[in-house]
């Protein structure tokens, strides 16, 4: 919507100058729409079965609260996942993550980036509704760790068989999100 209340349609336009006696002219205007083009197929449909994560979400346990924001892209090639993970009222970490479907493999991947400097890959698979995310991630300290984060259509996630740079590491319990709005 524009700033007076009328709907706005993006376009662009290619203009023709002529310069005559020094002086700069316009000599035609021709504006064109921009077309919308949907993902491609094998984009959407591999995403199609994580819609249901499309929404706000939060939890609260205790002092920490989980809040998280998912939403399609532009012609739903890819979701991305914002998220913050507050202590007391305090902003403990915060992130991104881009989920998109990658036709060369037939599988979909995601991609982190936290507010700690960590970055982290997964490799989504499904079995029934449950969805895990087999992740390898670099803390922003160079150690390396990995994990399976576990999760459902009802959005309880668990993370499970962590390791940190070799080391076995306790699986977090299940923490169910509830939905704030989406969907």
């Amino acid at each position: 919507m524009s700033s007076d209340g009328n709907s706005t349609v993006e376009s662009t336009y290619t203009a023709v100058n002529v310069r005559r006696n020094g002086v700069w002219y316009v000599d035609s205007v021709r504006e064109t729409d921009l077309p919308t083009s949907p993902a491609p197929a094998a984009n959407f449909d591999g995403l199609k079965d994580l819609s249901w994560m499309i929404g706000e979400w939060s939890n609260q346990e205790g002092d920490a609260t989980v809040e998280a924001k998912c939403k399609w892209s532009k012609n739903k090639s890819f979701i991305t996942r914002q998220f913050s993970i507050w202590i007391k009222d305090e902003l403990e970490v915060s992130g991104i993550q881009v989920i998109a479907y990658d036709a060369s493999v037939g599988k979909i991947k995601s991609w982190m980036s936290d507010s700690d400097g960590g970055v982290a890959e997964g490799i989504w698979s499904r079995k029934g509704n449950t969805w895990s995310v087999q992740t390898s991630a670099v803390m922003s300290d160079g150690s390396k760790g990995s994990a399976v984060h576990a999760l459902d259509r009802e959005f309880t996630w668990q993370s499970v068989s962590r390791e940190l740079d070799g080391e076995i590491l306790p699986n977090i319990k299940a923490v169910k999100v509830v939905r704030v709005t989406g969907q």
